[in-house]
């Protein structure tokens, strides 16, 4: 994925990084994709992670609310969030 453009995700896309500069930019469709695709995007600036916008029920596992998200909603959001680590180097999160 290129840093300069917004690409939508779709159902085998659930998580992606950006530069942060490409995120401002895309930021309405990145909020429509946490929401509808319950896609989790990651942002970096310079190589460097700097957070993520995540669905809200991944929001609500963290919150050890997790009871109240379904189990399949769960695994999709658990999966995504893997996804989402392996496209960044972890040492570079800490």
């Amino acid at each position: 994925m290129s840093d300069t453009s917004y690409v939508p995700a779709n159902f085998s896309t659930k998580a992606r990084f950006m530069s942060s500069t490409a995120g401002r930019q895309a930021f309405p469709n990145i909020m429509q994709d946490a929401y509808g695709h319950k896609c989790m995007t990651g942002f970096h600036r310079y190589g460097r992670a700097l957070g993520a916008v995540i669905p809200l029920e991944g929001v609500l596992m963290l919150a050890v609310y997790g009871h109240l998200v379904p189990p399949e909603m769960q695994e999709r959001i658990l999966i995504a969030a893997q996804l989402l680590l392996d496209k960044q180097d972890i040492e570079g999160l800490r």
